[in-house]
């Protein structure tokens, strides 16, 4: 792909109209895929922080010489570098934007480690002509942020982004009506490419672009949709072209459908877009499945490579959410953690329409890219088009040849619909590894899963938290056994369930207490549901007193029967689930330790909320206790994932 090698640093005052009538600076239309700009770096660099990774092909020993320090803080540029800033759009909030493209970033390159391709590249790198009036820069606090997540998310063996360094400097910049210290982080990727770079291309019409696009990624990364591949569907007609019965009713589309599968041979740009679609499920499953929240699920923040891009608004969920999001600016909360499957095959059917003219002939062909709806095509009917409206009901499915399951909108809408069962079974396989099960071919959703799943949402627990205490559930013992069963009357005796809750560390203690916490004791008991904001508000103090393990007296958590009866509902509930659970331990024959070693690998430390909050606490103060704090979490988050 040439570059557009416009110049971008013009002084006049030109403006020239875009797609859709919306007006920018001639100066940041740019035609290309990417631009060559320099990069403004920082002075005086220094090294915060750095990967101790060693699977991108780079030496930590290497990163850390100060030799190396100007060229990572932007401030010079190797020789055999052509340093360049990437063109996209993107919906935004549901709204199409049709200038962005990376603002603050400039990418070093690309190089290859162990014959893997890495994009390397600077954030924080300064305005360019894709700021939008923006300065281009990030604070040391949110570098540090976004570096701990994405190798937090890679911890958790998380398809993402990669974090290679943290630079500080003596710049600052103005944040909130305060100056704050200037950072530059270095990230890394097998390419920066996403939906909204195809997306600039559609929109302007150039079809040739999305082509060129799409052939290089065939080429670079998807190799595997070279081979021949199949779609099997039913469906023969799309819905708005079906015509009406004599009185006057529209027949249903999801009826007519034809006897047998029908198959239909797949091109390699058809193929390109299931392994989206495929790759992206499985992102989202991961996060569901981590409690981990993007927070900013634009499309121009989507990978067509199905990674985590990691942002300073991106966060791991503690107590749960269903409506929680780290976006202090998504007061809608748009990109909530419940949200986040839905979001993401909204986005996918955006990419879908780039996809149109490439997958197959379309049943639209005369309509424009810009305006074209899957469900939109009877207006725009011509020719052969017209031949088919004029036909009784019901003949065009004999005559049809366009209205059938092999032209592009169907196709597009077919793989689409592949979403949701390869999300629902990569989230089950996940959900099952975190409890130290080994995916099988029974679904445990309706069991196992979902009911662990409602007792987060009204107990409000902190979800990292149980699974690390999940590893102590002595499911072995006879004394668990006697615990979890019923008596004769079908209950759980209440006197066993206060005496399971006199260890700090018993998740069904956990899980109490963060009922507890939502309860109004002035108040006639009401579980608040769903769990909303507030609950966030009060999380710091029952996780604090948790984790201390500062709990004088646990049985009392339950003394209040008649007051708070739905404590010991939820504690039942809780055994309840622990027998199914063991149930299925049991079946599986799992030794213990070996469970326990499961559940250790698969709950590895993450970045925490608070040591986040602390490490924006230490920039500000500028206390130099920030770097042995940064090196000491980094160490804890690469510790099993070395091992």
């Amino acid at each position: 792909m040439t570059p557009h090698k416009k110049q971008c640093d013009r002084e006049e005052d030109d403006f020239t109209e875009l797609v859709d009538g919306v007006k920018i600076r001639e100066d940041r239309i740019v035609n290309g895929f990417f631009s060559i700009l320099l990069p403004n770096g920082i002075s005086d660099p220094y090294l915060v922080i750095c990967t101790h990774a060693r699977d991108m092909g780079l030496d930590p020993a290497l990163l850390k010489q100060p030799s190396n320090l100007p060229l990572l803080a932007g401030q010079t540029i190797s020789k055999d570098t052509l340093p360049y800033s990437m063109n996209y759009s993107g919906h935004q909030y549901g709204f199409y934007i049709p200038q962005l493209g990376s603002g603050r970033t400039t990418c070093l390159g690309e190089y290859l480690a162990d014959d893997k391709r890495w994009e390397l590249q600077l954030k924080g790198t300064g305005p360019n002509c894709y700021s939008r009036g923006g300065d281009g820069r990030m604070t040391l606090s949110q570098a540090l942020r976004e570096f701990m997540i994405a190798e937090a998310c890679h911890n958790r063996k998380m398809p993402t982004t990669r974090s290679v360094a943290v630079l500080g400097g003596k710049d600052t910049v103005m944040r909130k009506g305060e100056l704050r210290r200037l950072g530059i982080l270095v990230r890394n990727a097998p390419s920066w490419i996403r939906f909204g770079t195809f997306e600039l291309f559609h929109y302007r019409e150039q079809p040739d672009m999305i082509k060129e696009l799409a052939d290089f990624l065939i080429e670079t990364h998807f190799s595997d949709a070279k081979v021949e591949q199949k779609l099997v569907t039913r469906h023969l007609l799309p819905a708005a072209v079906y015509p009406k019965e004599a009185d006057g009713d529209t027949i249903n589309p999801y009826c007519q459908v034809s006897q047998d599968p029908i198959e239909i041979a797949l091109n390699s740009y058809a193929c390109l877009f299931r392994s989206i679609v495929r790759k992206s499920a499985v992102l989202v499953a991961h996060w569901q499945a981590q409690g981990f929240v993007h927070g900013l699920l634009n499309t121009d923040h989507c990978s067509v490579l199905g990674l985590t891009m990691v942002t300073e608004k991106s966060g791991f969920m503690e107590s749960y959410d269903p409506e929680w999001t780290p976006n202090q600016t998504d007061h809608e909360r748009d990109f909530r953690f419940e949200l986040q499957p839905s979001v993401m095959k909204w986005n996918l059917s955006r990419l879908g329409r780039c996809f149109l003219d490439l997958v197959g002939d379309s049943w639209a062909p005369n309509q424009r890219p810009k305006t074209r709806e899957f469900e939109s095509v009877k207006e725009s009917a011509t020719g052969e088009h017209e031949k088919l409206y004029s036909l009784p009901p019901r003949t065009h499915l004999k005559h049809g040849f366009l209205f059938h399951a092999g032209k592009s909108e169907n196709i597009i809408r077919e793989l689409l619909q592949e979403f949701e069962p390869v999300f629902l079974q990569n989230y089950h396989n996940l959900m099952l590894q975190k409890l130290g099960l080994e995916p099988t071919q029974i679904n445990e959703m309706d069991l196992l899963i979902q009911p662990l799943i409602d007792i987060f949402a009204e107990s409000g627990v902190d979800y990292q938290l149980f699974f690390q205490l999940l590893v102590k559930l002595p499911w072995n013992s006879d004394e668990f056994a006697n615990a979890v069963a019923f008596d004769e009357n079908g209950k759980h005796d209440q006197d066993t369930l206060i005496q399971m809750t006199d260890k700090p560390e018993d998740i069904m203690t956990l899980v109490l207490h963060s009922l507890a916490q939502l309860i109004e004791q002035d108040e006639p008991f009401v579980v608040k549901q769903p769990v909303r904001a507030s609950l966030s508000k009060r999380r710091e103090s029952k996780i604090t007193m948790i984790r201390q393990q500062k709990v004088d007296d646990p049985s009392k958590i339950l003394d209040q029967q008649n007051k708070l009866p739905s404590l010991v509902e939820m504690a039942s509930r809780v055994r309840y689930w622990a027998m199914i659970f063991q149930t299925r331990l049991q079946k599986q024959e799992i030794p213990y330790e070996e469970w326990q070693k499961r559940v250790q690998s698969f709950h590895s430390p993450v970045a925490s909320l608070d040591a986040l909050s602390k490490i924006e606490d230490l920039v500000n103060s500028d206390d130099p206790q920030l770097y042995t704090f940064c090196e000491s979490l980094c160490a804890e988050i690469y510790t099993r994932t070395l091992n």
